[in-house]
């Protein structure tokens, strides 16, 4: 299963301040981590400098002469014919991994403050927000416990200002993995084998 966790956002629109730390991973049975990536603010800023030392070099040059849109289309054009010529419709693959995935909220930590020129229409919004965020750990979530809150608070200053601390882990899950290939791999054989729907019905019997 692939997992987001968001061990730091904080966003304030009034000082200027956003920061982050983001963890995305791939897990084998829950527990195994396959892939692990982190992102934060000193890391994207990092790879920002990188890039600009990397603007004048003899690197970006070569890159810079390479057809890119050459290179997407000719992949595109043997997608398609990989596609066409296949049995293996992409589009019912994608419906069937849709209606399978499972989303877990694991934690969820939410300190919100806003505002807005219109005090009325602040209230109205922080009672949306509220709702819609109860909603969805009434759906998403068995047993509420620490690891679970949030802080929904207006701000009557007549500006608009926004102020968010957050932290939270999101489980994405594709369940009956095995199901699904079977199906998809079931899909293209019975595709390859069938015969197409303008023959006659008695066409399939000895004569």
């Amino acid at each position: 299963n692939f997992k987001i966790c968001i061990n730091k956002l904080i966003i304030d629109s009034k000082n200027s301040i956003i920061d982050y730390e983001i963890k995305f991973g791939i897990f084998f049975l829950n527990k195994i981590r396959i892939i692990g990536i982190k992102i934060n603010k000193r890391k994207v800023q990092k790879y920002i400098n990188t890039i600009k030392k990397l603007e004048n070099s003899k690197i970006l040059e070569k890159i810079s002469k390479i057809n890119i849109k050459k290179i997407s289309l000719d992949f595109e054009k043997k997608l398609k014919n990989q596609i066409r010529k296949g049995t293996i419709n992409p589009i019912i693959i994608l419906r069937i991994i849709i209606k399978n995935i499972k989303i877990d909220i694991l934690e969820l930590k939410i300190n919100l403050k806003f505002g807005t020129k219109d005090a009325f229409f602040t209230s109205m919004l922080i009672a949306f927000v509220s709702i819609i965020i109860s909603n969805i750990l009434k759906i998403k979530v068995k047993k509420i416990n620490k690891n679970y809150y949030y802080i929904i608070s207006p701000i009557y200053t007549g500006e608009n200002i926004f102020k968010l601390n957050l932290n939270c882990i999101i489980s994405l899950k594709i369940v009956h993995i095995i199901n699904i290939i079977y199906m998809i791999f079931k899909k293209g054989r019975s595709d390859k084998y069938v015969r197409t729907s303008n023959r006659r019905s008695y066409d399939y019997c000895h004569e």
